[in-house]
């Protein structure tokens, strides 16, 4: 099974990761910053993943059985990537307001 038969939730991990390891590098100078980033995507994807499942694990139980295999199930990860981008970008902001606090004290 190659990654493009998997279902969306794995894609939008990666793309997660890739986008945070990205945006460190570019918006963040220190390494503390870069690296607190960086291990708080793979919890934020886990908690995405799992807000993922039991979405459709509910619209399956008390919708339609469709939502199982439909395409909120292939093609939606990008709804819940967009979810956890903002709660990444969220973290970064505090990041760099942290970093230019800082630099402003030393």
């Amino acid at each position: 099974m190659c990654i493009r038969d998997s279902c969306s939730g794995i894609r939008s991990s990666i793309a997660l990761v890739i986008t945070g390891v990205l945006a460190a590098r570019l918006f963040l100078t220190a390494w503390l910053s870069r690296s607190l980033l960086i291990l708080a995507l793979f919890p934020l994807a886990v908690f995405k993943n799992g807000v993922r499942i039991v979405s459709l694990s509910l619209l399956t139980i008390y919708v339609d059985e469709g939502f199982m295999t439909g395409g909120l199930h292939r093609k939606g990860g990008i709804f819940f990537f967009m979810l956890t981008l903002a709660v990444m970008g969220l973290l970064m902001g505090a990041l760099m307001l942290a970093e230019s606090r800082w630099k402003k004290k030393h």
